[in-house]
Formats: C-alpha cells, sequence, structure tokens
C-alpha cells in the first residue's frame, strides 16, 4: 500500500472507532434510562408495600394504595413488554400475520380506546378517516403502530391541546397520520427520534408511557413495508 492508501486505511480505522464508541455510549444511556424507568414504579411498589405490611392504614387508604400499586404495575409491565417487543423487532424470525383489513375502522377502534384518557388531561382527540379499500396487513400490528403514536402525541400536547389521528387512501396503501398541537421538535433532533437510544431533552409534557414507543413505531412499519417519517412546526408535533 502507498502512503495515500494507508492514509485512507487509518481514517477508515479511526472512523469505525468513533463510531463504535459511541453506539457504546448510546447503549449505555438507554440502559441507564431503562433501569431508571424501572426504578421508578420498583421504588414505589415497595413503598406502598410496606405500608400496607405495617398495617396503620384504614380502609379509604388501603383503596388508595390499590390503585396506585395497580397504575405502577401496568407502568412496569408495558416497559417489559416494550423492550422485549424491541428486541424481537431485531430477529430475523420476528412473525406477522397478514390479513384483508379496513384500515380506517381499525385504526378508529384504537384511537377510541384513548377517548376517556383524553377527556382527563383536557385535549380534544379528533379522527378523521377517508373510505378506502381493504388491504393486506397484520391488524396486530397496525394496532400497536396506532397506539403508540396516540400515546406519544398524548405525552406531548398540553391541556386544551389536540391530537388528530388521520387515516386516508395513499396510492396503493393507507396512510396513517398523527398530529399534536404540542412545542415541536428541534430540527436536528427529527432524524433521531425513532432511535431507541434517543431522548429529546425535556419536551414531553407528563410522564407517561415507556418513552420506547417510536422506536416501536419504526420497527413494526418496517415489517410491515411502510416508511415512517416526522415533521415539526411549532405548535404542531
Amino acid at each position: 500500500l502507498g502512503a495515500p492508501e494507508l492514509r485512507d486505511l487509518v481514517d477508515a480505522i479511526n472512523e469505525m472507532a468513533e463510531e463504535l464508541g459511541a453506539s457504546r455510549v448510546r447503549e449505555r444511556e438507554f440502559l441507564l434510562g431503562v433501569g431508571h424507568d424501572l426504578r421508578t414504579p420498583l421504588t414505589t411498589i415497595a413503598g406502598y408495600s410496606e405500608a400496607l405490611e405495617a398495617g396503620d392504614v384504614d380502609d379509604d387508604e388501603v383503596r388508595r394504595i390499590g390503585s396506585v400499586l395497580g397504575v405502577q404495575s401496568r407502568q412496569l409491565s408495558r416497559l417489559i413488554e416494550d423492550i422485549t417487543l424491541l428486541a424481537r423487532l431485531e430477529q430475523p424470525e420476528f412473525d406477522l400475520r397478514f390479513e384483508q383489513v379496513d384500515l380506517p375502522a381499525h385504526v378508529g377502534e384504537v384511537v377510541e380506546g384513548f377517548r376517556r384518557r383524553a377527556e382527563e388531561l383536557d385535549i380534544d382527540l379528533e379522527v378523521e378517516t377517508e373510505p378506502s379499500e381493504p388491504i393486506s396487513t397484520d391488524p396486530d400490528r397496525v394496532a400497536q403502530i396506532a397506539f403508540n403514536l396516540v400515546e406519544n402525541a398524548l405525552r406531548f400536547t398540553p391541556a386544551y391541546g389536540t391530537v388528530t389521528v388521520r387515516v386516508a387512501p395513499n396510492g396503493d396503501a393507507v396512510l396513517l397520520e398523527v398530529e399534536d398541537t404540542g412545542s415541536g421538535i428541534n430540527e436536528g433532533d427529527l432524524p433521531k427520534i425513532f432511535d431507541r437510544h434517543f431522548v429529546a431533552g425535556q419536551r414531553h409534557i407528563r410522564n407517561e408511557g415507556t418513552g420506547l414507543g417510536l422506536s416501536i413505531v419504526e420497527g413494526l412499519a418496517e415489517g410491515l413495508g411502510g416508511p415512517v417519517d416526522a415533521e415539526s412546526v411549532k405548535g404542531d408535533g
């Protein structure tokens, strides 16, 4: 090898080393984040369990504690499910079950499941659908995509804001779009929001969900053969 080729080789090796180092940092940050998300509900569950074991609580307090424990248990279960799903998405044997699906109706049913929660948050939840021919897809995975997109939008939308879900034909496919009136996303962050290692600062308004939803959306969309994208303007997340 001549001097130019050697320089190119050294540059390539250095670039690979930098990428590997950055990857390890992202993995460490991801694991720290998951550890924090696991620790929060576990700490709450442990604290209330000790209060119950001590036996110095009345019936009203027992009911309140039971409600808190239920919420924290569901949060913990959801986190475990999301981590497991992310791991499965990276495996070649990840299964999909295709059938003919009326996507506007199917997605509409998923969104309706958030109606009560949106009302509690004083958020206007709107659904705009256009009739389309049934398409071959996996209804369970589509439901997961819609669920995670709506859940994510509710996390970042302030009270008296709006989350709009649109489903419409798009050529031979169907376009699913979720728009919110949150504070928007920095332009430099947009390419990274589907990365499971990335946390978009402190943009979220309420600490709900696991924060892994968009990574799951990307993995499922790719598995179904569809692209996923995001755009942001102030007031429209």
